[in-house]
């Protein structure tokens, strides 16, 4: 094997598909400060490469002066979503989403307040 085939499979083992992004914290209720960075949550679809070797969903944060990011394996959300985990039902309900694939579309489609309100309840200890 060529050191630039060795080189190409390496990129394909890094390259990963990002479904959505999403602003969520303080840029999302409008308690933005003049120190306030922008915090976002990231979705990707693992390659082939992840799903053949059955790796783990997995996240990974990135931090910066102006913008932080998380990413997580969209293989996640779905139980995330069933759990009620309000920091990712935020992500639902965000005021900027950039898509880059229509999954988002079909996740918030029947969504509304009322729904997180009531998804919220079923986390209140009777």
């Amino acid at each position: 094997m060529t050191l630039q085939k060795k080189k190409t499979k390496k990129k394909e083992r890094k390259m990963v598909n990002l479904a959505f992004q999403a602003v969520v914290g303080s840029h999302n209720y409008n308690l933005v400060t003049p120190t306030s960075d922008k915090d976002k949550k990231a979705f990707f679809f693992p390659n082939f490469y992840i799903l053949y070797k059955g790796f783990q969903p997995a996240s990974k944060a990135i931090t910066g002066e102006t913008e932080d990011i998380e990413y997580h394996d969209i293989r996640k959300l779905t139980h995330l979503l069933f759990k009620s985990n309000v920091n990712f039902l935020e992500v639902l309900f965000s005021v900027e989403v950039n898509t880059y694939h229509p999954v988002y579309g079909k996740l918030s489609y029947h969504l509304s307040l009322d729904f997180l309100y009531r998804s919220v309840l079923g986390m209140k200890a009777t």
